[in-house]
């Protein structure tokens, strides 16, 4: 006989799909930084400057 599984709860959905929304936004924004940091064409790109100004003094420093 096949085993019944307890369904998942709606929470539980919701701080997944969360979850996933905020890991894809922040690894989103690490790239477009590490990009402008290491392969911009121009250093006044007006995203990879907001980006920059935003992050901490070490990071800002690295880059």
């Amino acid at each position: 006989m096949a085993e019944r599984r307890a369904p998942h709860s709606r929470l539980a959905l919701a701080l997944t799909v969360a979850a996933g929304i905020l890991i894809a936004g922040v690894g989103t924004l690490g790239w477009r930084w590490y990009s402008y940091i290491t392969a911009s064409a121009t250093l006044y790109d007006e995203v990879g400057i907001e980006v920059n100004h935003r992050l901490p003094e070490p990071l800002r420093a690295w880059g």
